[in-house]
């Protein structure tokens, strides 16, 4: 007996009619009737000097809530939409911005795994004062047995982060990469320094994984839709900005409060809910779901099934007529939905689900596809989709062979093969973009001291040996170049890798053949190379002819810094040298470093060996 008394109890309490919040419907305002049973807006009952005489309550705040997983029911109980308003929206007979836009979001089949997220910003509550008058004149034109006492304005941003997947196995990585990435799945109060990191968890696992896919359901516009986690980071935290952007940067209304109408009017009738009604609605919702996800998932395959055999053919056409059938019935029923009505105005939608068991198709549905067998329970509500899936995996096993159809399964191979080449090249895009982030930093510090110089015709007072003046500065950093063209010497401005390249060109004075005479012979020296240069330190271009002739050129370049770990990614040389063969030319091999990186003991000794050895081939 006692706990029978505790069921009622509970019962009792559940729908016992209280003031609550409810997702704001157009064209709900302060002082306006509202049936929940029906989620209708009704007329004014409010005197008009009291609806112009409100209250405000400025609460800015800003929340941001997780829900990962395929549960439809805890996705609407973290948007606050649920029950019969969830199934006016899907219906299209109310319309509800924001959550309102992803409740009605018709599923394809398309296999992802879930992250909704929601970010709600609410900024003021408009209020009807505490006391307040009714207008008794339209008691007998009352819509409901609610009227609306306060407004929340704001806005809703939900996003969705799809990763899609193909196997079981891929959907349960990503699953325990978003469980162990996300610290509260549920949800956070705020986007916060803990939400923002959980999210690069996220991304730092299957970002370069998985395809990832965002849709965007706002009741203000966005200024863009980023499809990675890092730019959605972004928008969120721009989201406040955008919400003030709005007319009086109040946002828009978000939600009502709706009060009995029993606490102003006397003698008014409570809300009464059916019990059973109120049970029977996450099943109708389930059913409304298979249906619409069988119909989209058949249409999607149909597109790129261009001949069918005449059995497929037959199926298809009564699979899909019986589809369409109920889902005229479901939308007659939900149109009429009334939460205090019995269940007998179920009794259609149940018997035109039921029109599957009716079907050829139907009563062979397991012969179709030598698959594992899954048992279809009536309470899954997921009939249409199985029947569905069978077909669609008879039509794959068994195609008409028609010509026709033999040339559209090359093009969908060609389309397959493209796709695999397209995500090949998007996959190393996006490599290319993280090494660009990674190097953006580097970027600024390489490649900032440079310089260039020429020098045309002789020098004045240059011998064999002395120092060339490259008096010409073509170009050179903003910042500091370490090139002063009076002295002809490079000092390195900081401590780093520098490549440099000298072209000198100029005449010796050699005897003639005869021995009587002596004729001028021109030479050039080209050398180009990599050298590790401290900062301050010195270098400067020798000349080996008598006389400069010609034009002549010293350029340097920071091209790496010193880092303190050991992912130091250096230029390579090969990537500067011109490899054409001049004559005179001569390209050296990197003179101070070793094959380990260090600075060589001997490159200053072998530099001049080789300028020693070029001077007698140059006087061969």
């Amino acid at each position: 007996m006692t706990k029978v008394l505790i069921v009622l109890l509970f019962l009792g309490f559940s729908f016992a009619d209280k003031p609550e919040w409810v997702p704001y419907i157009s064209p709900m305002m302060l002082g306006r009737t509202f049936d929940k049973s029906t989620n209708q807006v009704g007329v004014d009952i409010i005197n008009l000097d009291d609806i112009t005489n409100t209250e405000s309550v400025n609460g800015t705040r800003e929340f941001m809530k997780f829900k990962a997983g395929e549960s439809d029911e805890s996705k609407k109980k973290l948007l606050d939409v649920g029950g019969s308003l969830a199934l006016k929206i899907k219906g299209g007979f109310i319309k509800v911005s924001g959550s309102g836009q992803y409740i009605k979001d018709e599923g394809t089949g398309e296999k992802y795994y879930e992250l909704l997220t929601l970010v709600q910003r609410k900024t003021r509550i408009i209020s009807l004062a505490s006391e307040v008058t009714p207008n008794s004149q339209n008691v007998g034109s009352i819509i409901g047995k609610h009227y609306v006492s306060k407004i929340q304005y704001g806005a809703n941003l939900i996003a969705s982060l799809r990763f899609k997947y193909t196997t079981n196995e891929e959907k349960e990585n990503i699953k325990a990469a978003i469980e162990g990435s996300i610290s509260d799945t549920s949800g956070s109060e705020s986007f916060d320094i803990q939400a923002s990191a959980d999210l690069t968890k996220v991304d730092e696992k299957l970002g370069k994984k998985t395809s990832l896919e965002i849709k965007y359901y706002a009741d203000v516009q966005l200024d863009d839709v980023p499809q990675n986690i890092e730019d959605f980071k972004a928008l969120v935290k721009r989201f406040s900005t955008l919400v003030a952007d709005t007319e009086d940067g109040l946002g828009r209304p978000i939600l009502a409060y709706v009060q009995p109408l029993t606490d102003i009017f006397e003698n008014m009738p409570e809300y009464n809910p059916d019990r059973k009604t109120h049970e029977r609605l996450p099943y109708l919702e389930r059913e409304l779901n298979d249906l619409i996800t069988a119909k989209n998932r058949l249409y999607t395959v149909l597109k790129d099934k261009r001949t069918l055999t005449d059995k497929q053919e037959k199926w298809t056409a009564e699979l899909y007529k019986t589809i369409l059938d109920a889902l005229i019935v479901y939308r007659q029923v939900i149109s009429k939905l009334d939460l205090e009505s019995g269940t007998d105005q179920f009794k259609k939608t149940n018997e035109a689900y039921l029109k599957i068991e009716d079907l050829e198709l139907w009563a062979d549905r397991y012969k179709y596809c030598p698959q594992k067998r899954e048992s279809v329970k009536a309470v899954t509500a997921n009939k249409y989709r199985q029947l569905t899936k069978q077909l669609i995996c008879h039509m794959d096993k068994y195609k008409s062979n028609s010509i026709y159809d033999q040339q559209v399964q090359k093009i969908l191979d060609l389309k397959t093969n493209f796709m695999g080449v397209l995500k090949d090249r998007n996959d190393f895009l996006n490599e290319v973009l993280t090494l660009s982030k990674d190097y953006t930093t580097r970027a600024k510090q390489v490649f900032q001291h440079y310089f260039m110089a020429t020098r045309e015709g002789p020098q004045s007072g240059l011998k064999k040996g002395g120092v060339v003046k490259f008096e010409t500065v073509k170009l050179e950093s903003t910042l500091k170049s370490g090139y002063d063209k009076l002295t002809g010497v490079f000092t390195a401005p900081m401590t780093g890798l520098y490549f440099l390249s000298q072209h000198v060109s100029g005449t010796n004075m050699d005897m003639d053949n005869d021995g009587q005479g002596a004729c001028p012979i021109t030479q050039a020296h080209t050398k180009s190379f990599f050298k590790k240069m401290k900062e301050g330190e010195r270098y400067d271009v020798k000349s080996d002819t008598d006389r400069l002739d010609g034009q002549s050129s010293f350029m340097g370049i920071l091209v790496d810094i010193e880092k303190s770990d050991s992912s130091k990614v250096c230029s390579k040389k090969d990537e500067f040298e011109d490899e054409s063969e001049e004559s005179g030319n001569r390209y050296f091999e990197n003179p101070d470093y070793n094959n380990d990186g260090k600075e060589s003991e001997e490159s200053e000794e072998t530099e001049e060996n080789e300028e020693r050895a070029l001077e007698e081939e140059n006087k061969k």
